[in-house]
């Protein structure tokens, strides 16, 4: 068996014999393929994962921000209705209009 080697890599050495010819270097040559897409197919996976984590976080910090603005808005508008003495439709479309820019502001610090 050793013997059959050594006359293999002569063969190779002298360029009788070719690598496709001998079965070991095949499997070698096989085992590198299927390691590089094994590896390329892992790095793949990777990446489609982080960018699902990455999609989730996003989502989850925009729902906060939401969750934030909306409480900001009602403590500002309950404040400013309970120190508002007359609650007439001109009133109240002063607190909308204050409210907006609140919410702007608001959007804009979280931003």
């Amino acid at each position: 068996n050793r013997k059959d080697m050594e006359l293999l890599i002569d063969g190779l050495v002298d360029g009788s014999i070719t690598s496709e010819e001998i079965p070991v270097l095949q499997d070698v040559e096989g085992f590198k393929k299927r390691s590089r897409t094994h590896v390329q197919e892992e790095a793949v996976s990777e990446t489609v994962e982080l960018q699902q984590s990455k999609r989730q976080k996003l989502a989850a910090i925009k729902r906060c921000r939401n969750l934030k603005e909306q409480i900001i808005l009602s403590k500002v508008k309950e404040n400013i209705l309970g120190h508002s003495e007359v609650k007439t439709c001109s009133t109240c479309s002063s607190l909308n209009l204050e409210l907006t820019v609140l919410k702007k502001q608001a959007t804009e610090l979280a931003g």
